[in-house]
């Protein structure tokens, strides 16, 4: 949650935060917007853009702090599911990037964040399981072994 602060403190003062009211309707709105730049992002990695990646991911970061589940996933909110999954599919894209970029301290950053949806979410009701778990988790344990 450190890096998340981080980049929202890297906000100029003179911008509104997009999430100044927490109503259900900024919510939802919010969840969409995220979901289109996720798109965005998606794109970005797949064109092999680590620039338009990285500002991507501050993007989409910036916004995601602000719904009820980022920082307590078992929170209550009218857009739960939404918000849970794409909030771990945003972090398991940032472990990706990161790790096309070689960025080790970025990936853990990513991973410790993800690691949340992952462990405490595993069968929760209405969260699908992720398809990229495996493939990241087999990212880190490559990781610990190139570290160690």
């Amino acid at each position: 949650t450190v890096s998340v602060l981080y980049w929202v403190a890297r906000e100029p003062p003179h911008q509104e935060c997009p999430m100044a009211s927490s109503s259900l309707g900024d919510v939802g709105m919010t969840v969409r917007q995220a979901a289109e730049d996720l798109q965005r992002l998606k794109a970005a990695y797949a064109n092999g853009d680590l620039a338009a990646c990285d500002d991507a991911l501050d993007a989409l970061k910036k916004r995601l702090v602000f719904l009820p589940t980022f920082m307590d996933p078992r929170a209550e909110s009218a857009t739960r599911t939404q918000e849970v999954m794409l909030a771990r599919e945003v972090l398991e894209h940032g472990v990706l990037v990161a790790t096309k970029a070689q960025d080790v301290d970025q990936f853990e950053s990513n991973f410790a964040m993800l690691r949340t949806y992952y462990e405490d979410l595993d069968g929760v009701e209405g969260v699908e399981p992720s398809e990229r778990r495996l493939m990241v988790l087999g990212l880190n344990l490559l990781r610990l072994l190139v570290v160690q």
